[in-house]
Parts: structure tokens; sequence; C-alpha cells
């Protein structure tokens, strides 16, 4: 009974528990998609203003230094420097950087690619700083101007409201937390969200296969699937839910300590050796208790017996 309990209970709980990392990993995915539909809501309506693609187009037909402070002041006038939103940087139709918040004349080269994949539409891209430390993200979209392209605005946002998303892991125990993933230049795995048991960005090369085994699968099947008893980032087996987010190639996995959802389990187990010791030291006092009143009664039948054999006719036993 004590097998088939605990048999039963690990079954419900490794359910249970896949359900719920499962329907975190679901729940994170939508809102970093929220997150940046809401940005790139914000570029579209940047995009959208009169003066700018106005402003832009002369720019194009006829460039001057007056133009191009307007550009600017357009641009510090839009958003504040405290928010989300770093820096805007304006490309004109050539892909080269017309104003920007903080001056970023001399970055054409790190804006083309950039440029190219923007002026077709709206594009969102992650990147990492030269020493993989700290990730960029960029949303661009196109300019146009009474249907003729005249450039292409990027933002450079700030993610630490992402961040702050993926820092909730009240629900998901002591172990339980959200990674985000993605190769850099190098073909490495970047885990660059906040991590839970290592203070800095942690990078994976190639080579080390065994670590960090749920978010090499997010990166590689680009499928939402359930990852059991595989090592983490810590050399640690976790119960993982793996995604992979297409609009900025990353990974996401929510992942927890095998040994902790089955921390339950380990409970209920001593529990059963307690009450089966018990149970034994119960059952060999009452047997032990059962035969000697047994015995005594069979003592009292043999001793007057022996005493009526030896001629004590009148010994009797009194029944009980």
């Amino acid at each position: 009974i004590s097998y088939f309990n605990i048999e039963n209970t690990k079954a419900n709980i490794r359910e249970l528990s896949i359900e719920h990392i499962q329907s975190f990993g679901h729940i994170t995915k939508q809102r970093i998609l929220q997150y940046l539909k809401a940005e790139e809501k914000e570029v579209y309506i940047f995009n959208s203003r009169v003066l700018l693609r106005k402003t832009l187009e002369n720019h194009i037909n006829e460039p001057n230094e007056e133009i191009l402070t307007t550009i600017k002041a357009i641009i510090d006038s839009s958003y504040p420097n405290n928010g989300v939103i770093k820096d805007i940087i304006i490309l004109d139709a050539k892909g080269k950087i017309v104003a920007s918040k903080s001056n970023r004349a001399t970055e054409n080269n790190f804006y083309f690619d950039m440029f190219n994949k923007a002026k077709n539409g709206m594009y969102s891209q992650l990147s990492f700083t030269n020493d993989d430390k700290k990730p960029i993200l960029r949303t661009g979209a196109p300019i146009f101007n009474n249907n003729t392209f005249v450039g292409v605005s990027v933002f450079y946002l700030n993610i630490d409201e992402l961040y702050e998303i993926l820092e909730q892991r009240s629900s998901l125990g002591k172990t339980g937390e959200t990674l985000l993933g993605a190769y850099n230049e190098n073909k490495n795995i970047v885990l660059f969200s906040p991590l839970r048991f290592s203070k800095t960005v942690l990078v994976i090369s190639p080579s080390q296969t065994m670590q960090a085994v749920p978010m090499r699968l997010a990166l590689k099947n680009k499928a939402d699937e359930i990852v059991e008893n595989e090592l983490d980032y810590r050399d640690v087996r976790v119960v993982s839910s793996v995604h992979y987010f297409e609009p900025l190639n990353i990974g996401i996995v929510v992942k927890k300590d095998t040994e902790e959802i089955m921390e339950p389990i380990k409970r209920l187990m001593v529990e059963l050796i307690i009450i089966s010791v018990l149970g034994l030291i119960a059952s060999i006092i009452i047997s032990f208790l059962i035969a000697r009143r047994i015995t005594t009664t069979i003592n009292k039948i043999v001793n007057t017996t022996a005493s009526i054999s030896e001629g004590n006719i009148h010994k009797r036993i009194e029944p009980k």
C-alpha cells in the first residue's frame, strides 16, 4: 500500500509541477511579446509624426544644419532620458545616420545591417556588447512621407523593465527561475537574463555540451517542449519548460530542480517509514502481550493437570 501510494503521489507531483512551469513559460513568452509590441508601437507613433517625415524628406532633397537641428529637436522632445527608450537614431534613405539623442554619427557601420532589415518593415534585434556582458535590444521601422521612403528610425531600448518580469520567482520555489538565452556572433550561448545562482552573465561555449542543456534544446529545436532530468548551467538536474521566441531569436527556459520537485516524496517516504517502524514496534508489543497471556493460561492448565495426576483430584481450573 505504501509503495503504490508513493508511486501515485510521485506521478501527481510530477504532472502538477510540469503544468506549473509550462504555464509560467507561456506567460513569460506572452509578457515578452507584449513588451516588444508596446515598444514597436512607440516606434510607429514616432515615425508617423508629420513634422519628422517632412523634415527628413527636406534633408534628403537639400541637407543643411538647420534641418538637422530640427530633427534633433524632434528626437529630444519625444521621450525623456530616463525612460525605457535609451536612444533614438534616425537614418536617411541611404542608411546614413542623420541625428540621434546621443550623437552616434560615427556608428554607421554598426546600424547599417539594422537599416537594411528595418527599411522593409518593423524589425527587432537583440545583440551583445563586445564582452557579452550586456544585451542590446533595438527596434526599427521605415519612415515614409507620401509613400516616399525617406529613412529609418531605430530605437535603442533599456531592457531593465523586462528583467523585472523575469525576477518574479516567488511561485517557483527555492530553485526555480526563468532564463533568456541567445547565440552571440561566436555561436556561444549567452544567458543574459538575471540569474538566481550567478551574479554575472554566463557564456556557454559549444564544447560545454553537458551544461545548460535545456537552453541548448530551446535554441536548437525552436519549439515548446518539456525537458526532464537534464543538467542546467549549475550542473544540477532540472525539470524545464523550454520555448523559442522567434521575433528576437532567443530561448526561454523555466526550470526547477528535480530534487526540489521530489522533496514531498522524500517527506512522504520518511513519514511512511516512521509509521511502519511504529507499527512494527506496536505489533511486537501486542504479540508479546497476547503470547504471554496465552502462555500463562496454558501453564496453568499444565500445572493443574500435573497436580491432578499426582492425586490432587479436587484441583480445578477456573475458566476465564
